[in-house]
């Protein structure tokens, strides 16, 4: 099961399916120039960088009615299962890039992956793809068991987990001991430890919960409100 999972918000903007699938493109095409993406991304068979009519073809084939009345669109892809002519592990990892026509629509990008594969480099590695592609107001990695049964804020504002990035500079002395923290971008990139850690670890959700107690304290963890809003941290 991937247990690990890395949630980017970006400030909503309206989107023609078109418009919203060549941005997903770009963003995931980018992605795979990151090493622990090199196999690349495929849907029911089409592959992005070989095909992308046909991968595009899957996307819409799998946009409901619904979907299409209230503007609500989305790409989900997997690990490609071939690289250099070799089959390779399936569901390494997946992705979902969600976008709409509103003006208020979500635009979030989901990664899932295996908590092994989950190091301190690759996160920063993904925040810089992620920083690049859209206004970024948010971002969180964690065991996604951790925001429904554990996290000290409960699901009124979005939280951080193991690590993530803010759009604020918030002072060292004012968290945790131990945490690491370092400007990127406009903001910052915070993380709890070195190794990533799921439920079962209970040091570091101890961390985890300490560390986000001190950033709502800060008042820089969004609700969905904020989100929606498409300004967060803007003036931080």
């Amino acid at each position: 099961m991937l247990k690990s999972q890395l949630v980017a918000e970006f400030s909503p903007v309206s989107l023609t399916l078109d418009e919203g699938f060549t941005a997903c493109a770009t963003l995931l095409n980018t992605l795979s120039t990151i090493q622990a993406f090199a196999p690349g991304w495929e849907a029911d068979g089409a592959v992005l960088a070989s095909d992308q009519a046909a991968f595009f073809e899957v996307q819409r084939r799998e946009l409901s009615r619904e979907d299409m009345e209230f503007s609500s669109y989305g790409i989900v892809a997997e690990s490609a299962r071939r690289m250099n002519g070799q089959d390779i592990e399936i569901e390494q990892y997946m992705a979902a890039v969600t976008f709409g026509g509103t003006p208020r629509s979500d635009r979030q990008l989901r990664l899932d992956f295996l908590p092994k594969d989950m190091t301190l480099a690759l996160a920063r590695q993904i925040v810089a793809v992620c920083l690049d592609w859209a206004p970024l107001q948010h971002l969180t990695i964690m065991d996604p068991y951790y925001a429904m049964e554990e996290s000290p804020i409960g699901l009124r504002r979005t939280g951080l987990g193991w690590a993530g990035w803010v759009p604020f500079r918030p002072e060292p002395a004012a968290l945790p001991e131990g945490t690491l923290i370092e400007p990127m971008g406009r903001g910052s990139f915070i993380a709890t430890q070195e190794r990533f850690w799921d439920v079962p670890d209970r040091a570091g959700v101890k961390r985890g919960q300490a560390l986000e107690l001190a950033l709502n304290a800060l008042g820089v963890l969004p609700t969905g409100a904020d989100l929606r809003d498409g300004t967060w941290g803007q003036g931080g």
